[in-house]
């Protein structure tokens, strides 16, 4: 059959450019358990069944294997290697050492201290117009009980440049909505609590996985 140019569909000529999945004689293999199949297809079905909880898409070493447990991964840190010490791969970039990194910290921190504007939360707390769900929760409920707030509370000291999520100036109180994942190091936030605490400010963290308005009847009243 003929196109309306006048071509042939699916003629050889007119496909060259597209990305055509040919079969390979060596076969497939699963990048996330290694697994060999003979045709992509069977491959596709197994990643459907068998790995249907890895959603994002990437190489094997973004999804949390390591040389010990993929092969893959092995072969590709080996070849990497091999070809540094060779000379084939020049490392052109700069390794810091600990005594710079800490010089850069020191830099950024007497920055943002003179210019708080420029701290990347700023940019996020700007953002923050629409509160995320448990916020909308804690800034209504401490509404409704005439609590005097401020969302999104600059607060500097010589440690930290820390935006606050409420701060309670009649209470002298911090809340922080600790969010899974930008508080699994409890170890910092231990550390922002007793800096605050230095300051004769409390610190109060709401955990979004637990009831939200019964921590803050806990807590609060």
């Amino acid at each position: 059959m003929c196109n309306k140019n006048g071509k042939l569909n699916g003629h050889k000529q007119f496909n060259t450019g597209r990305t055509c999945w040919k079969a390979k004689p060596e076969g497939w293999t699963c990048c996330w358990c290694d697994c060999h199949f003979r045709t992509r297809r069977l491959l596709q079905k197994h990643k459907q069944e068998e790995h249907v909880d890895i959603k994002s898409s990437g190489y094997a070493w973004n999804k949390g294997l390591t040389k010990e447990t993929s092969e893959k991964v092995r072969q590709c840190a080996e070849t990497l290697s091999n070809r540094i010490q060779s000379g084939e791969i020049v490392q052109n970039h700069h390794i810091w050492t600990d005594e710079e990194k800490q010089l850069q910290s020191e830099r950024k921190k007497k920055l943002y201290a003179e210019h708080p504007e420029k701290h990347p939360n700023v940019k996020c707390a700007g953002n923050r117009g629409k509160m995320t769900y448990p916020e909308q929760l804690t800034f209504d409920w401490l509404n409704e009980h005439s609590i005097k707030n401020e969302h999104n509370y600059h607060f500097v000291t010589e440690q930290f440049n820390r935006y606050i999520d409420f701060y309670l100036p009649e209470r002298n109180i911090f809340i922080e909505i600790d969010g899974e994942r930008w508080h699994k190091d409890t170890s910092i936030d231990e550390a922002k609590d007793l800096d605050a605490l230095n300051k004769g400010i409390k610190t109060i963290r709401i955990k979004p996985k637990l009831k939200v308005i019964k921590q803050l009847e806990e807590s609060l009243l």
